[in-house]
């Protein structure tokens, strides 16, 4: 008889009581098999926290785990990792709390991880706005200019994804042992995702899948948009990506030592940051040129 595997959906919650209850009707319709979902609310200052706690009271039956927990102020990162450490899912998933999961989010991609023998599949989403029209079919293509065409050729997966990211948060699904294989995400990083799924691509077990999976929102309180925290996040990536050189062999090591560079001009440049893409400019040309061979 087949069972079911449990799949953990972690939603990390801060003031976002005008989305919270779409985000979990979204994970309710999603979840096609036995699902924990575990809730933790960042010391929101408007009514997350409750209207989570209503919701949970409303559907708890369809779950086989809820929990919902309130902590002040620790950051996405930290909260990610805790929920993992409470998570007891074979699989799992995450999802902040203004997203939205498709109806496919989970029941597209399970039978991959068996049937393909990957640690990790992937795949798009939409771009929502406030009022969850959609703004864009492809948020990959649209957002983050990916050529997603060759993404669905899994040999070239790592070499895609090496040379940009392109990955929004809540498309993400992996296999829970991959945290005991390259452990937790690193909480000293804005840019927390780029250097875990470095971590995650050294050991080729990805697959994508060419449809959304997942509703990206862009409003006008989203924490990613601002300035400072965008010139914070270039930082940690260039960091991330020297710092996981060595995790790779030839060439794709190579590629991604060379931001050591432009971690330094952007700290050198940091308040000229024009002057530092031009500083940057030999590491840059490098990379055009290495990306041509792998």
């Amino acid at each position: 008889m087949n069972i079911d595997p449990l799949v953990s959906i972690l939603v990390p919650a801060y003031n976002h009581e005008a989305f919270v209850q779409v985000c979990l009707d979204s994970i309710r319709v999603a979840a096609c098999c036995p699902v924990e979902l575990l809730v933790l609310d960042d010391g929101s200052s408007d009514r997350t926290y409750q209207v989570v706690d209503r919701w949970i009271k409303e559907n708890q039956q369809l779950f086989t785990r809820c929990h919902l927990e309130k902590r002040n102020r620790f950051g996405v990162t930290k909260n990610l990792n805790y929920l993992c450490s409470l998570a007891k899912g074979k699989y799992i998933l995450w999802i902040a709390s203004d997203d939205i999961l498709q109806p496919n989010a989970i029941s597209g991609r399970l039978p991959l991880f068996d049937e393909s023998d990957v640690d990790v599949v992937i795949g798009d989403a939409t771009i929502i706005d406030a009022e969850g029209k959609v703004l864009s079919d492809s948020a990959m293509r649209d957002s983050h200019h990916a050529n997603v065409d060759r993404l669905t050729e899994r040999s070239r997966i790592t070499s895609v994804l090496l040379k940009k990211w392109y990955v929004p948060g809540p498309c993400l699904m992996f296999r829970r042992t991959m945290l005991d294989t390259v452990g937790e995400l690193d909480e000293s990083l804005m840019a927390e995702d780029r250097d875990f799924f470095l971590r995650i691509l050294a050991k080729p077990r990805t697959a994508y899948v060419n449809y959304p999976v997942a509703g990206y929102r862009k409003h006008g309180t989203n924490t990613s948009t601002s300035s400072p925290f965008m010139s914070r996040v270039r930082l940690d990536v260039y960091w991330s990506n020297w710092h996981n050189a060595g995790l790779y062999r030839g060439l794709p090591g190579i590629y991604l030592s060379t931001y050591r560079f432009d971690w330094w001009m952007l700290r050198l440049f940091a308040k000229f940051p024009k002057a530092a893409f031009y500083a940057s400019a030999p590491s840059i040309l490098l990379r055009y040129l290495l990306g041509i061979f792998f």
